[in-house]
């Protein structure tokens, strides 16, 4: 009767997780930039799933949806399913992509791709064909000691060709290339001061404003800084983020968000940085599941409950306690709470 009676209480409290399954769709967002979930996307054949998700994604205007995930480039169709991977005309997918975007250069779509670990950026057709790219850091004497020190997380390209690269991984530099690809000027560097950079993530060509600016995700320092093209310190839009790692641009509306445990924020028009804090809610609550387990796995250790029983039981119950984290119900939940 002992024995049952400590895993009563875990019954009771995953017995909502059946939910899980049929996840309900999750909205967030405010006034017009309102989003919603769609459960179960994208759709893969059997034995394929997305994999790694550190890398980026980005769509274009057939509506399909480019992934970086683990070593390849998954592509997305229109209606949610799996079309295959990215190759080149030699049949190899690319590795290690970090920030990816999509932008209409010389009338046709290319994938932009920042790749750190081979140290370059690189701009791909759809079809995988290789359009052109930049190979390692400037050759500016006492900039870089090795190209080692070079790891670059983002690149976006201007109307009118420019290309601009950060650094993100290496020394937090910001590098601008003329149309042709020549090396013009670099800026930034480590730091927490104005016109420095801890980690520039994610650097995006706002194209909103009357002129076009340089917004750059400044990662480790938790600000979105905003530049001139030629490179010149404008302002800290916001220095209270949750170590913001990406800047986007659909058409009304830019978001920067590190992860779903983490602070949000929407960057519009009208209202250019509002934070929903997250993060505190859903650390409270995964604290108090780490607390939970560490509390049963003594409770059975000091009653001599059968190893085997219990470790059986412990690992599921792990596995359901990180799914409890993030189901839908409780999302959805919270959001209505805030009235988003």
């Amino acid at each position: 009767m002992k024995t049952c009676s400590i895993f009563l209480p875990v019954v009771i409290l995953l017995l909502p997780l059946h939910a899980a399954d049929e996840p309900a769709p999750v909205r967030t967002g405010q006034g017009d930039g309102i989003y919603k979930t769609v459960p179960g996307w994208p759709s893969y054949p059997e034995g394929k799933g997305l994999g790694n998700l550190h890398g980026d994604l980005a769509s274009d205007s057939k509506g399909n949806v480019y992934i970086a995930t683990g070593n390849t480039i998954q592509i997305i169709g229109p209606d949610g399913k799996y079309r295959g991977d990215i190759r080149t005309k030699g049949g190899k997918v690319f590795k290690g992509v970090h920030g990816m975007k999509v932008r209409r250069l010389a009338g046709e779509e290319l994938l932009l791709l920042a790749m750190p670990r081979i140290k370059r950026v690189v701009a791909v057709k759809p079809d995988g064909t290789v359009a052109w790219q930049i190979i390692g850091p400037p050759q500016v004497p006492g900039m870089y000691e090795s190209v080692g020190e070079y790891n670059p997380t983002d690149m976006d390209v201007s109307s009118d060709g420019r290309v601009i690269i950060a650094d993100g991984y290496g020394k937090s530099l910001v590098h601008l290339y003329d149309k042709d690809r020549n090396y013009l000027k670099s800026f930034g560097g480590k730091g927490k001061g104005e016109a420095q950079f801890d980690v520039c993530h994610n650097i995006l060509v706002d194209s909103r404003g009357k002129k076009s600016t340089l917004l750059i995700s400044d990662r480790q320092n938790n600000r979105l800084q905003q530049y001139d093209m030629a490179g010149n310190f404008i302002r800290t839009i916001d220095n209270q983020l949750g170590r913001p790692c990406a800047a986007a641009q659909p058409r009304r509306l830019a978001t920067t968000h590190h992860s779903f445990l983490g602070s949000f924020s929407a960057v519009s028009k009208r209202n250019f940085a509002t934070k929903y804090a997250f993060f505190q809610v859903f650390r409270d609550l995964q604290n108090y599941l780490a607390d939970f387990l560490k509390k049963l796995q003594n409770f059975a250790k000091n009653r001599k409950i059968s190893n085997y029983f219990f470790l059986r039981n412990f690992r599921i119950l792990q596995k359901k306690m990180l799914i409890f984290t993030k189901i839908a119900d409780f999302s959805t939940k919270f959001a209505e709470f805030l009235k988003i």
